[in-house]
């Protein structure tokens, strides 16, 4: 090797050599780094078993922030989340436990490649002009790279606390956030919460049915217009107007109870 070589090669082992007592594992989607010999990557706060996270932390973040509502307990997660900036892993309550779910941090962006490349244009641009004498003091140098930022953010939609866990998983576990903040806001808005558990629980599964367009039967819907008093609008669509027995044999699925482990 020559000696130009050589020392090009101790650069690069200087600058990227620790990464080698690393790897790269995907889970959720989401590429994570972990120290060898470890099992929980270096980004993430906490581990939770599933079936914590399915009774404690699913509902409230399928409700997030709606309705004007705030349903997310923030205080908890940020305590162990290392104040809202690292992951939460949740694994499977059998072991080994497999990494199933990654929480991303609450201070996350839902910034894409095409962000940070341009913001690591910015970036250079920024080092430019402060070493440029002539462009230091120009106003519009800065001007030009603030409209820069705009544009680069103009299509990023924040995310929410409810997008947080992935789409696949509410899916996968027979929860449908909007259904969830409909029932929430019928029993808090409307009903201030008086109404019974018993009333709440048989019109979940009503509304369950009305999200996906199966028979909801004439008792079932007086249920939700006697809990809805006429505030709110409930599409029960055209599958109101099917028969019980084609119901039954397109759909075979038990109702889903998120409140089981």
């Amino acid at each position: 090797m020559s000696e130009e070589k050589a020392i090009k090669a101790a650069i690069i082992e200087e600058a990227f050599g620790w990464l080698k007592d690393y790897t790269v594992t995907e889970i959720d989607g989401k590429r994570m780094m972990t120290a060898k010999g470890e099992e929980v990557p270096f980004n993430v706060k906490a581990v939770i078993l599933e079936s914590r996270f399915i009774s404690d932390w699913l509902i409230p973040f399928a409700l997030g922030i709606s309705n004007g509502r705030n349903y997310f307990p923030v205080a908890q997660w940020m305590e162990i989340s290392e104040d809202g900036s690292q992951s939460v892993m949740v694994v499977s309550d059998e072991k080994p436990h497999k990494p199933i779910l990654i929480i991303p941090p609450l201070s996350s962006n839902n910034m894409g490649p095409e962000q940070f490349k341009a913001f690591r244009q910015i970036e250079h641009a920024i080092k430019m002009i402060a070493n440029d004498g002539q462009r230091q003091g120009d106003p519009m140098a800065s001007a030009a790279l603030a409209g820069k930022s705009k544009n680069a953010l103009k299509d990023v939609k924040q995310r929410t606390i409810t997008e947080l866990v992935s789409p696949w998983y509410y899916e996968a576990k027979g929860i449908v956030p909007l259904v969830e903040q409909q029932l929430y806001f019928i029993y808090e808005n409307i009903n201030n919460k008086a109404i019974s558990l018993d009333e709440l629980s048989a019109a979940r599964p009503v509304l369950y049915k009305a999200h996906r367009n199966e028979f909801v039967s004439n008792e079932e819907k007086e249920l939700i217009n006697k809990l809805v008093k006429g505030q709110y609008d409930v599409d029960f669509g055209t599958g109101a107007e099917t028969s019980p027995e084609k119901a039954a044999a397109g759909n075979n699925e038990p109702d889903y109870d998120p409140n089981a482990c």
